[in-house]
C-alpha cells in the first residue's frame, strides 16, 4: 500500500501537493522508501523545509504553475 500512495505521489502530475499517510494495523505510520525532492529545487524537501530554504511566494508560486499545467493538461 505505501508503495502504491508513493508512486501516486511521484507520479501523478500534482502528486506532489499530497502527503499520503499509511497507518498500519499498530496505528504506526509506514515510512517513504526514500526521501522526497524539493518541488522547486529537487534537493531533499525536509532539508530545503527545515532550513526554509524557499520563499512562500516560490513555493505559491511553484504550486500554481503545477496546477495550471495540470488544468491545461486535461483540455
Amino acid at each position: 500500500m505505501k508503495d502504491l500512495t508513493t508512486d501516486i505521489e511521484e507520479t501523478h502530475p500534482v502528486g506532489r501537493l499530497f502527503d499520503l499517510d499509511v497507518i498500519d494495523i499498530n496505528g504506526q505510520k509506514l515510512s517513504r522508501p526514500s526521501f522526497r525532492k524539493c518541488i522547486i529545487c529537487g534537493c531533499q524537501a525536509q532539508e530545503c523545509a527545515r532550513t526554509r530554504k524557499h520563499s512562500v511566494n516560490e513555493m505559491q508560486s511553484k504550486i500554481e504553475e503545477m496546477l495550471m499545467e495540470f488544468d491545461c493538461q486535461k483540455v
